[in-house]
């Protein structure tokens, strides 16, 4: 990178930081997460088992579904909802709270939009070198999940994975 392009990547910097990152616009913005009950949809359940099976076709562990990181994830799926676009906003607070409870030593998360089909999600998961190394990850034991649908019919998923002790 020469000097010129240097210094305009760190004013830009400069200039987002000081615009974004003020505590009460932080605070504004972060959802909450609250725990709530967690009660599956078939449509979950079948995504689970999907990546299961994906897991044991290449000799990984099966992954315990965990009601605590399905509702932390269900609280991510409303996020992006109500913003009404795919995201990993404020990951760094879902990752915190499952450090906390459950006392997780790893968390990832995988978040789609619009599949009709756990096949679908899943594939499309799996079809990405990113979101496939997550499932992948020989360390994690525990996933959870969330799917919800917006007013228009389309699907969000949040599926967050740890790894316990």
């Amino acid at each position: 990178m020469n000097t010129r392009t240097y210094k305009i990547v760190v004013i830009l910097f400069a200039v987002f930081f000081v615009n974004s990152c003020s505590k009460d616009s932080i605070e504004e913005e972060i959802p909450i997460l609250a725990l709530v009950d967690v009660d599956y949809t078939n449509f979950e359940n079948e995504v689970l088992s999907r990546i299961n099976e994906h897991r044991a076709s290449i000799g990984l562990n099966a992954l315990e579904i965990s009601d605590e990181v399905s509702s932390v994830a269900q609280s991510h799926t409303e996020h992006m909802i109500s913003t009404n676009r795919v995201s990993h906003d404020f990951f760094f607070r879902r990752r915190d709270v499952l450090r906390d409870n459950p006392g997780a030593n790893a968390v990832s998360e995988n978040v789609a939009f619009g599949f009709s089909t756990s096949g679908g999600v899943v594939r499309g998961w799996l079809n990405s070198e990113e979101h496939r190394a997550i499932i992948e990850t020989p360390s994690f034991t525990h996933f959870g999940i969330a799917v919800d649908v917006d007013t228009e019919g389309r699907n969000y998923f949040t599926n967050i994975f740890i790894q316990l002790q």
